[in-house]
């Protein structure tokens, strides 16, 4: 019973769509008769209208897709300031401590806790971009173990070029390691 009268629903939605397609032919066809038969003052009155509503409407959808990105930004840069300053937490960490304390807090619930909300955040609002480079940079942290931190410091950095980019930031004129660099006093060293 219940798939003939979802068949019969179907039959009837395509005949609606097949009459409403044929009703709309019909009364496209009897306003350009219409146009045609006006006068070409009306004519013209008519096109400036048309171009007229169609600026209007661009105009409108421009500033709303503007606020939405605004709106987005604003929620953007709060997460990006929450994850920069996990990340200087975590260099500065390493500086006053040393990798045993890294170590540590790497296998700690609070370093976990903290990648995970984050980790969410980024899902929800961060580009691609930004996405990629969090991912390769997280992935980077056995190197830190394995006593090779420039490589994580790229990632790093790389991360943050793309945060800039995602926030609409021109890097142009930034050499590489150049925002990691703020950081670490001696990153010239390892170019």
């Amino acid at each position: 019973m219940k798939n003939s009268a979802s068949k019969s629903q179907a039959w009837l939605a395509g005949l609606a769509v097949i009459i409403g397609s044929v009703l709309l032919l019909f009364l496209i066809a009897y306003f350009i008769g219409l146009f045609r038969a006006s006068d070409a003052n009306v004519q013209a009155s008519i096109i400036a209208g048309l171009f007229a509503f169609g600026g209007a409407t661009f105009s409108w959808s421009s500033q709303r897709r503007k606020e939405e990105l605004d709106r987005h930004k604003e929620v953007k840069v709060k997460i990006y300031e929450e994850l920069i300053s996990f990340i200087f937490d975590f260099l500065k960490l390493d500086k006053l401590e040393g990798s045993k304390k890294v170590d540590s807090y790497l296998q700690s619930e609070e370093f976990l806790n903290k990648t995970w909300a984050l980790g969410k955040n980024l899902i929800l609002w961060a580009s691609p971009g930004v996405i990629r480079a969090y991912y390769e940079a997280f992935k980077s942290l056995p190197a830190i173990e394995a006593g090779e931190p420039m490589d994580m410091l790229g990632r790093m950095d790389k991360l943050y070029h793309e945060i800039r980019k995602d926030l609409g930031l021109l890097n142009k004129g930034l050499k590489k390691l150049d925002l990691i660099g703020i950081m670490i006093n001696d990153i010239e060293e390892h170019r």
